[in-house]
């Protein structure tokens, strides 16, 4: 979206985990970006048609905050 916008190539990308109130800073490769496309693509399908992919159960997701939505706890 920021390339889009400002008509500029992205070269890294910054997160911060609020709950951990960490920094990650990645190399933004084209790679991870038409993964991050393919993903946006998969929202707007499920904003658009309503319905939930099937969720697959790891080890990440029990710290993980959207747990309760995709388990149903």
């Amino acid at each position: 979206m920021v390339e889009e916008e400002f008509r500029d190539p992205v070269y890294k990308i910054v997160v911060f985990y609020k709950k951990s109130g960490k920094w990650f800073e990645r190399r933004f490769t084209p790679q991870l970006r038409q993964y991050t496309i393919k993903l946006v693509e998969k929202i707007h399908e499920i904003i658009e048609h309503g319905y939930m992919p099937e969720y697959r159960w790891m080890e990440k997701c029990t710290s993980c905050f959207y747990r309760k939505l995709c388990h149903g706890y």
